[in-house]
């Protein structure tokens, strides 16, 4: 985790667990942060594929309580999924990128008054 006006810095450790719905039209995938001997944070995330335009949604229902409307938005580049959201407060940018056993993702946020990416959290998924 990185310092942000969210939340200090520091160490933390997220489990995750994914599974195929509705005879694979989607990926659910449910995360816990922990920090500090509690959970920090939890998500649940709603992976699909808008027919219309081909792009790669994401539909992430979390512990702060912003509803995912619109969703995050994205397409595969250079073998990375990079996906952006926009609201009225900014914009955040989720980056999945696959490895043999796992995948490393990031998470950013560029504020509505900013206009550099402020990197939040980075992890290893096995």
């Amino acid at each position: 985790m990185h310092e942000t006006r969210w939340a200090p810095g520091g160490i933390a450790t997220e489990t995750s667990d994914a599974t195929l719905g509705l005879d694979g039209l989607i990926v659910v995938q449910a995360q816990t942060q922990e920090r500090n001997g509690g959970v920090a944070f939890a998500a649940h995330n709603v992976f699909t594929t808008d027919p219309a335009t081909g792009e790669i949604v994401l539909y992430s229902f979390d512990s702060a309580g912003f509803l995912p409307d619109p969703p995050a938005r994205g397409t595969w580049r250079d073998g990375e999924l990079v996906l952006v959201r926009t609201t009225d407060r900014g914009q955040s940018r989720t980056i999945y990128r696959p490895r043999g056993d796992g995948c490393s993702w990031s998470k950013a946020f560029r504020p509505s008054d900013g206009d550099e990416w402020q990197l939040m959290l980075e992890g290893e998924l096995d």
